[in-house]
C-alpha cells in the first residue's frame, strides 16, 4: 500500500502514517523514468553527444541567437540531473522546483554570500562536498545566525547568547511539522471519503512528477528565449504558453476525467510539433515537452472512468509531504512572499552598498503583478538570487489558506535561481537588472499575464540618490547658470541621465566617461564635473531606506514563528509595537535586529 494511503485500522484510529522519504536512492517516478530511458529520449540523445562531451562544453539556449546568459544548462553525466552551470564553472544551481541546491567550487564563496546577507539574520554554511561535472563542489546550506541580546528583568538585566538556528529547529520547525502533519491527515481523510481513493496512490505519483515536469519546462523555455534579440511581438512563446496552459488545466483540475486527460494529450501532442520545430537545437526542452505529453497519457490511463477526481486534494497531500521532508532535511522554511524574502535577506534596509542586490519587476498595465529577488552571489557575468513566490489563488487553495493560517504561511517554496547579464535590453543600464527584467517578463508570459508595460523597477533605489538639477555645475571653474544648463543638456542627450536628471548608471559618472560626452570646450573641467555628479548622486533623496512596510517585510517571519509556537501570551501587542517603530521611521536595520531579539525574548515567556 502507498505510504500516503492509510489502512482501515489506521482510519479507525484516526491516525495517518508519516510520508516516507523519497530520497536520491528512491525509485524514480514514471516521468523521471521517461526522462532517463524512453525511446524518444534515447533517440534525442543519439542526435547529441551532450552526455559525453567535456564538462567545459556549453549548450547555449537557442542556436544562432544572442544569448542573455553566459551560464549553461547541462546534464551531469553521473547523476543525470539537470543543472545551471555558471560560465566560469564556479557555481552550480539545481533545476528542480523549489530549488534548494546551490554549489560552489571554491568554499570561500560562502563568505561572499554571508557578506551579501550581512544585514539579515541568515547564515550560510558548507553542507558537504560532492562531484558534479567531474569537479569538486561544496553545497551551500541556509540557516540562521547566533546573536546576543540583553533581557531586562525584575532584578536587573542579563546578557543572552542565542543560536537562532538552534531555536528555529528546536521550536519553530517542530511546530511547523505538527501543523503540516495535521493538514496532511486532513487531506488524506478527505481523499479516503471519495469514490476514487483506490486510484489515488498511482495518480499521486504521476501528479508529483507532472508538476516537476511542467516547472522544468517553464525554466527551460525561459532560458531558451531569454536572448538579447527577444522581440516582444515576434517570438516563439506561443506554443510553450499553450502547452503550459493545457497541462496546468489538467493537473490542477477539480474534476479530472480520462476524457479531459485525452483531450489534453491531443492538444499537447499538437503543440509538441511546434516545439520540435521552433526549438530544434534544444534537446533538454524537447525532452521536457515530451514528458508533459506522457504525463497526460498516464493520467488518461489512471483516472477512473466513473467519477471525476479533485486533483487539488492530491496536490495538498504532495505539498504537505514536501514540507515534512524539508523539515526533516533541516531546510529552513520562510514566509511565502517575494518581497518578504528580499526584505529578510537584506535586513529590510537598502544602502548604496547593497542596492544592486535588490531586483524588482512590475508587470504594469491592469495587473498588480510584481516580483522581488535578492542577489546573494556573483560568478563573473552570472549571478544567483535567493527568492520566494507568493501563493496565488490556486496555490492558496492547495495550501488551504485563510486569513488566520496565512499568518503562519512559512514553507519551502524559496529558491536559488541563476541569472546572466543582458547588454542590449531594459531601462536601468544594469546588465544584471536587464536579465532579471527579461527572465521575469517571460515567466509572467507563461502564466498568461500581460507584460506589454512590464519593466524593472528602480523606485526603491531611487530614494538613495538625488536627481541632477540643471544648475548642478554652477561655481565649477566659473561656470554660470547658462553654461551649467548647456552642460546638463549635453550630458542628458548623451545618456548620462534622463530628462528628469535621474542617473542611468553610476558607472557613467566616472571622469573618463563624462569627459567623452562633454563639449570639447568643457573637457578641462571633466574631473570637477564628475566629482559634482558623484556627490549629488550620493545624496539620499528620501529619508527612509526601508525596502518594505510591516505587511510585507521580515516581520512576517517573526510573527509566523510566534504564532506557530502558540505562546500563552497575545502576539498582537508585539506585532503592533514593531509596526509602530517602523512607522516612526526608526533605522530599518536596527529595527530588524531589535525585532528578532524581541522574538527571542518573547519565546522565553
Amino acid at each position: 500500500m502507498h505510504a500516503s494511503l492509510r489502512s482501515k485500522s489506521d482510519q479507525d484510529q484516526n491516525k495517518a502514517r508519516a510520508p516516507e522519504r523519497r530520497g536520491a536512492d528512491a525509485p524514480a517516478g514514471p516521468l523521471q523514468s521517461l526522462l532517463n530511458s524512453s525511446p524518444r529520449v534515447t533517440q534525442l540523445r543519439a542526435q547529441s553527444d551532450l552526455l559525453n562531451r567535456d564538462a567545459n562544453a556549453r549548450q547555449f539556449a537557442g542556436s544562432g541567437k544572442g544569448v542573455v546568459q553566459a551560464y549553461s544548462i547541462q546534464r551531469d553525466p553521473v547523476s543525470k540531473g539537470l543543472y545551471s552551470l555558471s560560465d566560469d564553472q564556479s557555481v552550480v544551481t539545481g533545476m528542480k522546483t523549489p530549488n534548494h541546491q546551490l554549489y560552489v567550487h571554491d568554499a570561500s564563496k560562502i563568505a561572499a554570500i554571508n557578506a551579501a546577507a550581512k544585514q539579515s539574520m541568515l547564515k550560510f554554511s558548507a553542507g558537504g562536498k560532492g562531484k558534479l561535472f567531474a569537479r569538486d563542489y561544496t553545497r551551500v546550506m541556509a540557516g540562521f545566525k547566533e546573536v546576543s541580546y540583553t533581557k531586562k528583568g525584575m532584578f536587573g538585566s542579563s546578557k543572552r547568547d542565542v543560536d537562532i538556528d538552534k531555536e528555529y529547529h528546536g521550536k519553530v520547525a517542530p511546530a511547523a511539522a505538527k501543523q503540516n502533519m495535521a493538514k496532511y491527515e486532513q487531506a488524506v481523510n478527505e481523499i479516503m471519503k471519495t469514490g476514487w481513493n483506490k486510484s489515488y496512490p498511482e495518480i499521486k505519483g504521476v501528479l508529483k512528477d507532472g508538476v516537476q515536469a511542467v516547472e522544468l519546462f517553464k525554466k527551460l523555455v525561459i532560458a531558451n528565449q531569454a536572448t538579447e534579440d527577444f522581440h516582444e511581438l515576434v517570438n516563439q512563446m506561443q506554443a510553450p504558453t499553450e502547452m503550459v496552459k493545457a497541462m496546468e488545466s489538467l493537473i490542477y483540475s477539480k474534476a479530472a476525467t480520462p476524457q479531459l486527460a485525452k483531450q489534453t494529450h491531443s492538444e499537447l501532442a499538437r503543440q509538441l510539433g511546434a516545439i520540435t520545430s521552433d526549438f530544434a537545437h534544444d534537446e533538454h526542452l524537447q525532452v521536457a515537452a515530451g514528458a508533459l505529453v506522457q504525463c497526460a497519457a498516464y493520467l488518461a490511463e489512471l483516472l477512473p472512468k466513473d467519477v471525476p477526481v479533485n486533483l487539488i486534494l492530491v496536490h495538498s497531500v504532495n505539498y504537505r509531504e514536501a514540507m515534512l521532508e524539508s523539515i526533516k532535511m533541516k531546510d529552513p522554511l520562510f514566509y511565502r512572499a517575494c518581497d518578504v524574502m528580499a526584505s529578510t535577506v537584506l535586513g529590510n534596509k537598502l544602502t548604496p552598498e547593497n542596492e544592486d542586490q535588490l531586483k524588482i519587476y512590475s508587470a504594469g498595465g491592469n495587473t498588480q503583478a510584481f516580483h522581488y529577488a535578492a542577489k546573494i552571489l556573483s560568478a563573473g557575468p552570472d549571478w544567483v538570487s535567493l527568492e520566494s513566490f507568493a501563493a496565488g489563488a490556486r496555490e492558496s487553495e492547495i495550501l488551504g489558506l485563510d486569513d488566520e493560517s496565512a499568518l503562519t504561511n512559512i514553507d519551502n517554496s524559496w529558491q536559488y535561481m541563476m541569472y546572466g547579464s543582458v547588454k542590449k535590453r531594459g531601462q536601468t543600464g544594469g546588465e544584471q537588472d536587464n536579465a532579471f527584467e527579461l527572465y521575469t517578463k517571460l515567466r509572467y508570459q507563461l502564466k498568461g499575464i500581460d507584460t506589454k508595460e512590464g519593466k524593472f523597477r528602480t523606485d526603491q533605489r531611487d530614494r538613495l540618490h538625488s536627481l541632477i538639477p540643471r544648475d548642478a555645475f554652477i561655481t565649477i571653474g566659473g561656470i554660470n547658470e547658462q553654461a551649467s544648463d548647456r552642460i546638463w543638456t549635453r550630458l542628458q542627450m548623451n545618456g548620462v541621465f534622463d530628462e528628469t536628471g535621474k542617473v542611468k548608471n553610476p558607472s557613467y559618472l566616472a571622469e573618463s566617461y563624462v569627459s567623452l560626452r562633454l563639449d570639447e570646450r568643457d573637457r578641462d573641467k571633466a574631473a570637477a564635473i564628475s566629482l559634482r555628479l558623484k556627490a549629488l548622486y550620493g545624496a539620499a533623496r528620501a529619508a527612509s531606506p526601508r525596502i518594505q512596510g510591516s505587511a510585507s517585510n521580515e516581520f512576517r517571519n517573526i510573527v509566523a514563528w510566534l504564532k506557530l509556537q502558540k505562546p500563552k501570551f497575545d502576539v498582537a501587542p508585539l506585532e503592533q509595537a514593531l509596526q509602530h517603530s517602523l512607522a516612526e521611521g526608526h533605522d530599518p536595520l536596527s529595527l530588524h535586529n531589535r525585532s528578532w531579539k524581541a522574538l527571542l525574548v518573547a519565546t522565553e515567556k
